[in-house]
């Protein structure tokens, strides 16, 4: 039973995972700067950051 059952949580949660809809990890608008795209003032959020972001790992953990 150990084996199988290891086995079944584990696909299970892997297609738990891939049934996350993409916009899920959408950006979204800061709301102070709501206003400020409405106005034209600034480009929606999607417009404003690039295509792939680099995202920095920290070395031992985040923070102080």
């Amino acid at each position: 039973m150990g084996k199988n059952w290891r086995k079944t949580t584990l696909a299970s949660t892997a297609v738990g995972v891939f049934m996350i809809p993409f916009s899920a990890f959408a950006f979204q608008e800061a709301p102070m700067l709501s206003e400020r795209v409405a106005a034209g003032d600034l480009p929606p959020v999607e417009e404003r950051l690039p295509a792939q972001p680099e995202v920095i790992t920290p070395l031992d953990e985040v923070g102080q």
